[in-house]
């Protein structure tokens, strides 16, 4: 019975160290199964990652494809728009003329195509200022904040042409003319208003200085750090000098390109066929300033006259472009109150010479990005 018992005690080890064995190999397969749970858990990783970045590329790659400019078709413009104002702000265009109906006719535009009637600006104009005269209005941005328009009107006190000043905190308006007294009248009157900011920061307001339909001048005086108040003396910078200004001069746009100042200008009687956009070229902005011998820069041509009123923009590819008010031929000079719509061309500076590339059909709108 011992032996039988050592047996059977013999045989209870061994079925032990069989069962222990057993065990080992079952903790030997368990790494195996879990390497291979892991190894699939990083392929699905790396496919989530490679489909990530595809699709980060596939929207970059979208994103950097050329949208196709908008184009337009002179007029680009169709209501009457006298003596435009341009400006880019806020991410948009805005045009800013006289109207009928209105002192200051705002347009917006995101893309210099589709443009949309904002409506009056100037709600308020100086109490100087007589009803209804309102016309010939420049914006710029302000030098601290908000935006300052200048503007013309006959003052109630002796019917002379003077300029306002009006100022906003938003391109659209509504501007505010809280002075009881002109910016300035002249000794003849003031008219045609323009302001420019050079590289220095420093701003200059232009005007046309002269009976309404007589002689005339262009002048210039330098305006404070604000660009609300004159600072010392006027200066004047053009004279009626080559024979198609006729009797007058007006209209003055002052930009700077390559180092050069280039004042471009109107002469001649206003709405007529006669009318035309002239340059001089100078080398500050109080001059001296020289018309150019190729002027005019814009005349009529056999479908649109009277070309004037101009104003210059820059757009996001340092491109220049013209925006100028014009008639149908037919209209000019007939006596009747014309339809001046708005045409934009593209400007282009060759050295110390200026050159408008006037198209018949459609052609891209001024870049975007501004």
């Amino acid at each position: 019975m011992g032996r039988r018992t050592a047996d059977g005690g013999r045989q209870t080890e061994d079925g032990k160290r069989s069962a222990a064995v057993s065990r080992q190999q079952a903790v030997g397969e368990g790494p195996s199964s879990v390497s291979r749970g892991l190894g699939w858990w990083v392929v699905g990783a790396a496919l989530l990652v490679g489909l990530l970045f595809y699709g980060v590329w596939l929207r970059t790659w979208l994103g950097a494809r050329p949208t196709p400019a908008p184009t337009f078709t002179n007029p680009l413009i169709q209501r009457d728009a006298p003596q435009p104002a341009v400006l880019a702000a806020l991410n948009d265009y805005w045009v800013f003329t006289s109207a009928p109906t209105t002192n200051l006719l705002v347009l917006r535009s995101p893309d210099f195509v589709q443009w949309t009637a904002v409506g009056d600006g100037l709600e308020r104009p100086g109490v100087w200022a007589a009803a209804g005269t309102v016309q010939s209005p420049a914006v710029i941005p302000g030098p601290r904040r908000g935006y300052i328009l200048y503007y013309t009107a006959r003052a109630r006190a002796d019917s002379r042409l003077c300029l306002g000043l009006a100022t906003a905190e938003k391109p659209a308006g509504p501007y505010d003319d809280s002075r009881e007294t002109p910016l300035v009248c002249g000794g003849q009157g003031a008219s045609d208003a323009d302001a420019f900011v050079d590289e220095d920061g420093a701003t200059y307001l232009l005007w046309r200085e002269g009976e309404a339909e007589g002689a005339a001048v262009i002048r210039a005086q330098r305006l404070n750090r604000d660009a609300l108040e004159m600072v010392g003396e006027p200066v004047t910078l053009l004279t009626v000098s080559q024979p198609w200004e006729g009797q007058t001069i007006g209209a003055p746009t002052l930009v700077k390109r390559a180092g050069r100042y280039f004042l471009l200008y109107s002469g001649n009687a206003p709405d007529t066929r006669d009318t035309a956009i002239g340059y001089a070229v100078g080398g500050s902005p109080l001059g001296p300033f020289t018309p150019s011998a190729a002027n005019p820069l814009l005349a009529s041509t056999a479908e649109v006259c009277g070309p004037g009123g101009q104003a210059v923009l820059l757009d996001a590819a340092r491109q220049d472009w013209v925006l100028y008010q014009a008639q149908p031929c037919a209209a000019s000079g007939a006596g009747a109150s014309p339809t001046r719509s708005l045409r934009l061309d593209q400007l282009r500076v060759e050295g110390d010479k200026l050159v408008v590339m006037s198209a018949s059909g459609p052609q891209d709108a001024p870049a975007l990005g501004r």
